[in-house]
């Protein structure tokens, strides 16, 4: 399963920064990617919870970034780096249609990246 952990926890304002320069990072090598929350990155990953099944089906990889208990704090999270991507600082890869929203369910949560990477790669080339 393409879910990659790469989990950071600490207080909202003092992981954003570091946040946004780690998706810079990942999304570098994306063809596109799109930011996201969870309380179960597996099941997300595998379209169950309010997925496009479509869109999930181009994406080779989830890169899971931070975990929080704070229901807030996810919320602020992902609205504010989508927003940072979306306006901000422009990224034509990133391809959220909104700054975010949605159930969310009970924690922990997470926040994460799903990219497709160049070439017939992930969950694209095994159909």
């Amino acid at each position: 399963m393409p879910v990659r952990c790469q989990i950071q926890t600490g207080r909202f304002r003092e992981q954003l920064e570091n946040l946004k320069k780690r998706i810079k990072r990942y999304s570098g090598k994306s063809v596109k990617f799109k930011i996201g929350r969870t309380n179960n990155p597996e099941n997300r990953w595998n379209g169950y919870l309010y997925a496009e099944p479509d869109e999930w089906d181009e994406m080779d990889e989830m890169v899971v970034l931070y975990r929080t208990s704070n229901r807030n704090s996810i919320n602020n999270m992902e609205r504010e780096l989508i927003q940072f991507f979306l306006h901000d600082e422009p990224d034509p890869r990133c391809i959220n249609d909104n700054t975010g929203g949605g159930p969310i369910g009970e924690p922990p949560y997470f926040l994460y990246i799903v990219r497709r990477l160049p070439g017939p790669t992930g969950r694209r080339a095994s159909r």
